[in-house]
């Protein structure tokens, strides 16, 4: 397995693999340096990725409440492969990453229907906020509304 920042013509792939709305929106972060679009290969497959946000969460609450510091968003592994070490790889990497840049600390949100993530993050040393839960959300692309979801959000010091 390799993991690599998305590169030319690793859209078309990616989208081939594990298709997304989000995924143009997630590059054109990339190429503007607010975000680390982050991929797994197995081969030629994408086998997952996650995007790290170098602004942080869009939810001033976080802000507000912790800080501002880097938040790991769109963590996805395909689900065939899920189990294998990929997810572990993604983040280990990401957090090299973001305390390479000096930061000491790191986030993410975890839907709360989504236990098994939450158990997951939480085995890599994640814990959770205790100022309760938050609605994140994102815009639908080519839609003009935005969908949600009730997370917890995690943090881990680096």
């Amino acid at each position: 397995m390799e993991i690599r920042e998305l590169g030319e013509g690793d859209l078309e792939l990616l989208e081939r693999e594990l298709p997304s709305p989000h995924h143009e929106r997630r590059a054109a972060r990339h190429e503007d340096g607010t975000a680390t679009f982050l991929v797994a290969w197995l081969g030629e497959r994408a086998a997952g990725y996650l995007l790290i946000r170098w602004d942080g969460a869009d939810e001033e609450v976080v802000h507000r409440q912790l800080g501002s510091f880097p938040e790991l968003n769109a963590v996805t592994v395909a689900p065939e492969l899920q189990s294998r070490g990929i997810g572990t790889a993604l983040i280990e990497e990401a957090e090299r990453r973001v305390a390479g840049r000096g930061f000491p600390r790191v986030g993410l949100a975890v839907g709360v229907d989504n236990p098994r993530a939450r158990g997951f993050y939480e085995r890599l040393g994640y814990r959770r906020w205790e100022h309760g839960t938050l609605e994140v959300s994102w815009p639908v692309p080519g839609e003009d509304r935005r969908e949600s979801e009730t997370c917890v959000y995690l943090t881990k010091e680096l």
